[in-house]
């Protein structure tokens, strides 16, 4: 069987629990778990507890084929990271990397207060957003500052949230103490060409 490769900010969230949250219960929740190399892969190889949410049914299915190809259970379900059905601190650790920010605004702050609900004190939430600086930004129907609508080929609607700065990032994480504020830049010309990502990643512990 060939290496899974994972990205690379799911390594560093393992080294922040280790120096953060080593003594919390190792029961961690994917939300935007989907794919075809989900995330909880790794956390589960690490010994986690392992569970998952995703709005969207195909990618949770391409998550469930890599789980049984791979001989793990990873607890994986449909639903809205906006409702987590999961109980009061649940939970030890919680990762969203690439998801929160097709929410607007008003949905974030409600995800990330669900994020904090199910999330056991003491635990660590990783999360990432969009900023201005992102190659993205300006695409669509601006309703916001930073909150821009788009439409899909079936009329459907879908959305993009980007923050300016580091500042308006901490304005969601009322109850956490932010331990890491950190701007990344990613460039890959032979496969995004021109496209440049800029995100801000933020990791905060829940006091």
């Amino acid at each position: 069987m060939e290496a899974i490769i994972y990205q690379a900010p799911l390594y560093k969230f393992l080294f922040y629990i280790n120096h953060f949250a080593k003594d919390v219960e190792k029961k961690i929740l994917d939300c935007g778990v989907g794919g075809k190399t989900p995330p909880l892969g790794l956390f589960h190889e690490w010994g986690f507890e392992t569970h998952g949410i995703d709005i969207s049914e195909e990618q949770i299915k391409l998550a469930e084929d890599f789980a049984r190809v791979n001989g793990m259970k990873l607890n994986l379900i449909q639903g809205d990271m906006q409702e987590l059905p999961y109980e009061d601190e649940s939970f030890g650790f919680v990762y969203s990397y690439n998801t929160i920010f097709h929410l607007l605004k008003e949905g974030t702050r409600k995800a990330i207060a669900e994020v904090k609900r199910v999330l056991k004190k003491g635990g660590l939430f990783y999360v990432n957003f969009m900023t201005f600086e992102d190659g993205y930004y300006g695409e669509g129907k601006e309703v916001g500052k930073g909150e821009f609508v788009l439409q899909n080929d079936d009329g459907s609607e879908r959305y993009r949230l980007f923050l300016e700065d580091h500042n308006e990032a901490k304005e969601f994480f009322e109850g956490f103490e932010i331990i890491l504020l950190e701007n990344r830049h990613i460039r890959l010309p032979t496969t995004w060409k021109d496209y440049e990502a800029s995100y801000i990643d933020c990791i905060a512990k829940k006091i």
